[in-house]
């Protein structure tokens, strides 16, 4: 434990895995004093991402927590509001790229208004974000490298930290 903080690893975030995990939170911060957890699945699902806020909020525990999201569409004001409620303060996005043509040719599924919505509501809510991106997929140019970077900097103030990559 690190700077009071845990991380969940190997388990999959299902109902049965999610009762466990919740009573080790109990214990990690009633005994240790942890105060931030990682949740590590491919991506945070809507419904589990719900249970684990609410369940932390009615446990009346104080921590954070945070894990990896999607751009999905049940990100709105009102679910990122129950989550920030539950103690979520920090949501790790595969952002990829700013560029709507380069996000289509990597069949994302979502475009930089999305994006930028959803940057907007955790801007509002105080959550703070960490954006994953690369350069250098192939058809991007520099001119979508830099439509990256300026979505990064509309965002500054509400990204916490950024992972860049290149695309090898």
């Amino acid at each position: 434990l690190i700077n009071h903080s845990f991380l969940f690893l190997g388990y999959s975030l299902n109902d049965y895995n999610l009762n466990l995990i919740i009573g080790w939170i109990n214990y990690f911060s009633k005994i240790y004093g942890v105060e931030n957890f990682y949740f590590v699945d491919e991506a945070m699902t809507a419904w589990i991402g719900k249970i684990i806020a609410k369940r932390i909020y009615e446990s009346g525990l104080s921590f954070h927590w945070y894990s990896e999201f999607r751009f999905d569409s049940f990100l709105n004001y009102s679910y990122l509001s129950e989550i920030k409620k539950g103690g979520c303060s920090l949501m790790f996005f595969g952002l990829e790229s700013g560029s709507d043509k380069i996000l289509g040719k990597m069949q994302k599924g979502t475009n930089k208004e999305r994006i930028s919505q959803i940057f907007d509501y955790c801007r509002e809510l105080k959550i703070k974000t960490m954006p994953m991106f690369f350069f250098g997929f192939p058809g991007e140019t520099y001119a979508d490298a830099i439509e990256t970077i300026e979505l990064l900097q509309k965002y500054s103030d509400s990204i916490q930290h950024i992972a860049m990559g290149t695309f090898v």
